[in-house]
């Protein structure tokens, strides 16, 4: 494929149910964590950390904030100057 081309594996409503979902995994489960600064900086940024197990639970809000700062494209390149 060429630079500067995209292309879309999911539909629309496809995306929307996986973000969705994503939502509530991140908010009921979370995800474990073993770097204390880490913690400490998702503690500060307002995720629910659970410092004893490393568990850190995300607010939707919290996870749409940092989405909507994150960049809408990036390029992904080889490491070889070549590719």
């Amino acid at each position: 494929m060429d630079a500067g081309h995209s292309f879309d594996l999911l539909d629309a409503a496809a995306v929307e149910l996986i973000h969705d979902r994503t939502l509530g995994i991140l908010e009921r489960v979370g995800m474990a964590l073993r770097s204390e600064p880490l913690l400490r900086l998702l503690a500060d940024a307002g995720a629910r950390v659970d410092a004893s197990s490393g568990r850190v639970r995300f607010d939707p809000g919290l996870v749409e904030e940092a989405l909507a700062r994150a960049p809408r494209a990036y390029t992904l390149a080889a490491r070889g100057p070549g590719r």
